[in-house]
């Protein structure tokens, strides 16, 4: 069955899980960033903010 979205329920739920699973690795990155990784943890954000942008991690 189609949600609001056009999309169907598992794959809601999936996008919901990765959304998750994206928000904790921000969270530990922000961590990270606390420690002596900055320079490391800035390019991990950047490709999980910006996934499309190109490069290679």
């Amino acid at each position: 069955m189609a949600t609001r979205f056009g999309i169907t329920e598992d794959t809601e739920k999936r996008l919901r899980q990765i959304n998750f699973r994206k928000e904790l690795l921000l969270s530990a990155v922000e961590q990270f960033e606390k420690g002596h990784g900055a320079f490391l943890a800035s390019i991990i954000r950047e490709k999980l903010e910006h996934p499309n942008s190109g490069g290679e991690v």
